[in-house]
């Protein structure tokens, strides 16, 4: 491997899916990195929704020129360009075809494994590591059919002792998201904060949740669930449920109903994929490193869970657990298959993007600015918080889907904060609020000493008092972020102040966000947010900004979007002659068994509408769940 840089890719390059905006990669990231004498750093972090403003960013470029230009552009922040980058990482590379391994697993489950192994070398080099990559499933994109989809690892001491296929709870969860209309975040918390319970229901003892046609099971599955909970009524309180909890809607119960047994299933599957694992390898845990990557990772619950029941010597964190942490994974994979033996670790989240340049220069354009100041008193700080929220954004961006202290709204702990907060977000009553806790302190209020310093643990409190009460969900955990001074220093030292005025070292900690937006990396779009939210100071970079909330001014905003869109019908109607609607393109172009089909073979068409109608009205052709279940 030469000294220089490399860039690695998770993106989406297709001029049909371009044309109809189809779906295939969501979350999609590119990170640059640089390899010199035996040492790789990674330089910048680039998620696309950060850029486009498209959460999940699913949109796919038309071409490898645009794409090109389109790295050229980021490139060009550090002074360099595609001439100065040694290779691009993008899929499985044909000289490796001799690791049996590599070209028996998904690219996408080999880029989430690696994303953990490999997140601290030193940790690969010198301890055993398990772990395991679970999500709802790999992306169609260069996909074979023997392919295994969801797989873990287990290393000792630098050598991979082996991977070995098992069952995911991801298609669990990705179907109750789209029964449901609730993201996952929700439905966790939904979860916990209704005592509605129903009893023994063990029609499931476990599922082999594997490959496609397993995921479809999946399904079918959670609609099973739904019509045995949807069937209850009053008159079987006490038989097959203890009762309404009547904190919550009817329907908010029966939902939560069916998450326990959805959770309690995912356990069973994991705990499963565990002990596989202990006896294929004679896995000690209690000397063994773990982690879980994918999407189901971000699950706090089931991460505590599993570090609980096995006692494990250390959970290893990745920040961007999910998707959006392809690249990283596929970075790493790259170099350890072309040099095994290279330095690595991943100590930060803090890769992404600064908010900085241009950014203050439009500072003195904005009529609604009331105050700038460069110096103020701790006191000024504390003050600010008492009122409400701030914004507070740090140097560089965090990657991953949490917001770890650098674009953050922050807050005291006392229930009006996590009520203005949720009305904020757009978020329900019984969300509770993350918050970041001091490290030295956190074994003083929760039931733990484990660092969590990306938000990827569920912690309970010692004691639960009022003026805690935002950051509690209604089983009184918290999903916990610790702050070291090492991590975080500008947070660590704000932790410190609220600790000594309030004698709590916790803040609440959400995401500088609306709902079904990214998190905001510029100027124009805080200070939108900021006055359509009334909050009126913000913390940019050492300035405390204070707003003018009677003088609202917002900017215009164009979105950054000019790689992704200005298509032609004329090239539409080319590309789709027999008009296939956007359904039965996406089924198309994720669907491996039909890349030998033509659009433009009306035949062909015939089939692919056929199969869409057979394979797609069977999984999905339920209906509404509430108009099926009498909700």
């Amino acid at each position: 491997m030469k000294n220089g840089y490399y860039l690695s890719t998770y993106v989406h390059i297709d001029e049909l899916a371009f044309c109809f905006k189809l779906k295939i990669r969501h979350d999609q990231n590119i990170a640059l990195w640089k390899y010199k004498k035996g040492k790789l750093y990674l330089i910048r972090y680039w998620e696309l929704e950060r850029i486009t403003g498209f959460k999940h960013h699913s949109l796919s470029f038309r071409n490898h020129q645009d794409f090109k230009m389109f790295l050229n552009e980021l490139l060009g922040e550090f002074n360099l360009s595609l001439d100065n980058i040694e290779d691009i990482w993008e899929k499985k590379q044909f000289q490796f075809t001799d690791v049996l391994w590599y070209n028996q697993i998904s690219y996408h489950n080999l880029a989430h494994i690696f994303s953990a192994l490999l997140s601290n070398t030193r940790d690969f080099n010198n301890e055993n590591i398990l772990v395991m990559a679970v999500d709802g499933g790999p992306d169609s994109v260069g996909l074979k059919e023997y392919e295994i989809n969801f797989s873990g690892v287990y290393s000792s001491k630098g050598v991979i002792k082996g991977f070995s296929q098992i069952g995911s709870p991801g298609p669990l969860w990705s179907s109750t998201k789209l029964i449901f209309n609730l993201e996952e975040g929700s439905l966790m918390a939904l979860m916990s904060a209704s005592k509605s319970q129903i009893f023994n229901y063990n029609k499931y003892e476990y599922l082999d949740i594997v490959d496609f046609d397993s995921a479809i099971k999946a399904y079918d599955v959670i609609l099973d669930i739904c019509k045995y909970v949807w069937a209850m009524s009053d008159s079987d309180e006490g038989k097959k449920y203890n009762f309404w909890d009547k904190r919550f809607s009817v329907e908010e119960n029966r939902i939560s109903m069916v998450m326990k047994v959805v959770f309690e299933l995912s356990c069973k599957i994991m705990y499963q994929n565990i002990e596989k694992f202990i006896n294929q390898f004679d896995i000690d845990p209690q000397k063994t490193l773990f982690s879980v990557v994918g999407g189901f990772g971000l699950n706090c619950p089931s991460n505590s869970t599993l570090m609980k029941k096995y006692k494990f010597k250390k959970y290893i964190e990745v920040p961007c657990t999910n998707d959006s942490g392809i690249s990283l994974g596929i970075g790493l994979l790259e170099a350890y298959l072309q040099n095994n033996r290279f330095e690595f670790c991943l100590n930060t989240a803090y890769y992404g993007s600064k908010f900085g340049g241009d950014n203050y220069n439009k500072l003195a354009e904005c009529q609604c600015i009331k105050t700038i100041e460069s110096e103020y008193s701790d006191e000024c700080i504390i003050e600010d918080l008492n009122k409400g929220p701030i914004v507070w954004i740090s140097d560089e961006m965090e990657i991953g889907p949490r917001a770890l202290g650098h674009r953050s709204l922050l807050a005291l702990t006392r229930k009006q904060d996590k009520d203005r907060l949720n009305l904020i977000k757009g978020r329900q009553w019984w969300r509770p609020v993350a918050p970041i806790v001091l490290l030295d302190k956190l074994e003083s209020w929760f039931e733990t000493d484990e660092e969590s310093k990306f938000m990827l643990r569920t912690y309970a409190l010692k004691e639960v008092k009022e003026n805690v009460y935002a950051i509690c969900h209604l089983d009184n955990s918290a999903r916990v972020q610790t702050v070291s001074k090492k991590d975080n220093e500008k947070l660590y030292n704000i932790l410190k102040m609220v600790d000594k005025r309030t004698g709590i070292p916790i803040l609440c900690n959400t995401s500088l966000n609306d709902i079904n937006e990214p998190i905001i990396n510029s100027l124009e779009r805080v200070i939108n947010f900021a006055l359509e939210k009334d909050i009126c100071t913000i913390y940019l970079n050492g300035k405390r900004i204070v707003l003018n909330l009677d003088n609202k001014i917002f900017f215009n905003i164009a979105e950054n979007t000019r790689f992704f869109y200005n298509v032609s019908k004329c090239k539409m109607e080319e590309l789709n002659p027999y008009d296939l609607d956007t359904d039965e393109l996406q089924f198309y172009l994720n669907t491996k068994s039909l890349y030998n089909f033509s659009l433009n073979v009306e035949k062909d068409v015939r089939i692919i509408k056929k199969l869409f109608t057979y394979k797609v009205g069977k999984v999905f052709g339920h209906g509404k769940i509430y108009t099926d279940f009498g909700g």
